[in-house]
């Protein structure tokens, strides 16, 4: 079988026995099915691709980033305080750097989600 499946989707890796010699990965089995050897490389080859491809890897990308955006946060607030930055700027300074053209961000609509 040629099964597509993002890591990702993959819930678990199940190996399974049917009948006296029949065995499967995730409901599929190469071959005939009879060859256990085979069937067990797979699932742990596929254990190893989830963990590093899947969830598991998204989520440990996503708490580095959210390291980093700490790290980044805690850098710029003390570049302000050093160049005596006051943030958020006032109104009359985002008037003046943006010309009137504010940004809805920086602005009370903005702050509405939907």
């Amino acid at each position: 079988s040629n099964m597509k499946m993002p890591y990702a989707e993959m819930d678990s890796v199940d190996i399974a026995r049917s009948c006296c010699c029949f065995w499967s990965v995730n409901d599929t089995s190469p071959g005939c099915g009879c060859d256990r050897a085979k069937v067990e490389e797979i699932a742990a080859e596929l254990q190893d691709r989830k963990l590093k491809r899947g969830n598991i890897a998204h989520l440990k990308q996503l708490r580095h980033m959210q390291g980093t955006t700490v790290g980044l946060d805690i850098l710029a607030e003390d570049i302000c305080q050093k160049q005596a930055i006051a943030y958020p700027p006032t109104q009359i300074e985002i008037n003046r750097v943006f010309e009137g053209k504010t940004p809805r961000v920086l602005t009370d609509a903005g702050s509405k989600v939907h």
